[in-house]
């Protein structure tokens, strides 16, 4: 078997406080990224996110910030070939997206083989 490294890049939407656009998308770009580290597995290679815009700006002076969030997850597959990789690991990284709890997270592309080793 042959070890593959699978991705898939996905969107969801993350609440944060903060007294600044900016430090609000910081916050939960981290938010994101760690909310998939804690859920992760033995498969579990690398996650990227980054904050692209304010879904939704504070009403009041003490409410949060909507902001939306964008990243990629790498997983690690051991496989016979490079198709059944990709099914391996879409499914992997399905499962722990879920397990991160993410607010209303969907896919941006098709799971693909980045490599292998």
């Amino acid at each position: 078997m042959t070890p593959y490294h699978v991705r898939r890049a996905f969107e969801t939407v993350a609440t944060e406080s903060a007294g600044t656009t900016g430090t609000a998308k910081s916050d939960a770009a981290e938010s994101v990224r760690e909310s998939v580290r804690e859920a992760s597995g033995e498969t579990f290679e690398s996650v990227t996110t980054e904050a692209t815009e304010v879904f939704e700006f504070p009403a009041g002076p003490f409410d949060p910030y909507r902001i939306t969030v964008q990243g990629t997850v790498t997983v690690a597959v051991e496989s016979d070939d490079e198709t059944s990789a990709t099914e391996t690991g879409d499914q992997l990284i399905e499962d722990l997206l879920t397990a991160a709890g993410l607010d209303g997270w969907e896919y941006l592309d098709e799971a693909t083989v980045a490599g292998t080793d």
